[in-house]
Parts: C-alpha cells; structure tokens; sequence
C-alpha cells in the first residue's frame, strides 16, 4: 500500500485524472491499448479524483460558484450580511461572534442565551430577567413554579394535577394568581380572559360571554 508520501506525489502528478482519461480514450481509440492498460489508466483517474479533494481542499473549494449576489461562507453560498464565520445564518437569526442566535435568542458577548434569559451587560453573562427566579439553569415563574432540590422548576399544583389524571389550568393576571382548575375525564375546562377556569361536569356546559352569561357553568 502506498505510503502518505507516495500519494501526495501522485496527486500533484495528477490532480485532476485528465492525463489517464486522455490516454486511455487515445487508447481505446486506434485500438493500441492492451486490457491491463485500461486497468491501470482507469485506477489511476479514479483514485486521482479521490485524492484531489483531500490533499488540495483549497482547490475544491475554490471551484464552487456563488451568485453574483452572494458570498462564499465556510462551504455554502449566502447573503453577505447572513454570513457568520464559516456558516450562513439565514433569515431570522442573527450573528453572534461566529454562532447563530435563534429569532427568540438574545446575543450576548458572542453567546447566544437560552430561550428565556438577557444580557448583563455588568457581567457578559446570560441571566434570568428580574420578573423570574433563577434556579440552577433554568429561570422560574414565582406566580406559579417553586426551585426544586434537582435546579428545575416545578410547578406543584399542576405536576399533581397531571399525576391524577386531569387537565391542569391556571390564569394569572398582573403578575397575581386568580384562579386553578385541574378537570378530570368527564369534566370541560372553560376558560374567560379576566375570569379565571372552572370545570364544567356533564350534563353542563361553558358560559358564553357573547350572551352575557356569567362565568359558571351552564346547565344543558
């Protein structure tokens, strides 16, 4: 087998395999060419184009073509402005050192921070905005999550509820708890902008505010 040595010379030899294909289509064409040649010219325009890319990445590299409106990227063709270090963004993202934020996805000193955290700019460092509870990685809702012993939040009534079988529901206006229901199989969870949940059981139905009903359960 040949050694590393051997191979760059071949491939500089022979770059791009047009010599042996030239040869062996000379060959085949006034019939001077023995089967063992085809063997050899043909291996050797094979193996040829298999080197080229690995020893010379630069070549083939340079041999992809953007449009005239765009820019060669790592190994892709983009948008200038959606180039970012060697990838494209693409639409709705945006650059961050040489990383992609996503569209909900604050950049911050090169870092993109996870879905839910800012920017201190005093520190460099993603953090939990002030309306929440930081809790090992993740960012709690004080209204309703509580920081477990495992840094993550839970939320206990709704982690029972879903424990028990029912559908879980809880409204919060202002920043203030108004109202939880958690409905089992039977039951219809209804709900009203301002109003809260309730659970409405068979035989029952949920109150239509367009008809002026009030928020209780209505009887069928």
């Amino acid at each position: 087998m040949p050694e590393d040595n051997d191979l760059r010379v071949f491939a500089r030899r022979d770059t791009t395999g047009e010599n042996s294909f030239d040869e062996l289509a000379k060959g085949l064409a006034v019939g001077t060419i023995t089967r063992v040649q085809v063997l050899k010219l043909a291996g050797s325009a094979i193996l040829s184009a298999m080197l080229n890319p690995l020893f010379f990445p630069s070549q083939a590299l340079a041999q992809k073509e953007c449009d005239p409106d765009e820019v060669l990227c790592g190994s892709k063709c983009c948008d200038p402005e959606d180039c970012c270090g060697s990838t494209c963004c693409g639409p709705a993202r945006e650059c961050c050192g040489s990383t992609c934020c996503g569209p909900a996805q604050e950049c911050c000193y090169g870092t993109c921070c996870e879905n839910g955290k800012v920017c201190d700019a005093a520190s460099g460092l993603c953090v939990c905005p002030p309306q929440r509870i930081t809790c090992g990685s993740d960012c709690c809702d004080p209204v309703l999550e509580t920081c477990g012993q495992d840094g993550l939040c839970h939320n206990p009534f709704c982690e029972s509820c879903r424990a028990a079988g029912g559908q879980c529901s809880q409204s919060v206006e202002g920043g203030v708890l108004i109202s939880e229901a958690c409905c089992y199989s039977g039951e219809r969870l209804c709900t009203r902008s301002g109003a809260g949940s309730i659970c409405c059981p068979a035989g029952t139905r949920c109150p239509d505010e367009d008809l002026g009903e009030a928020f209780a359960c209505v009887s069928l």
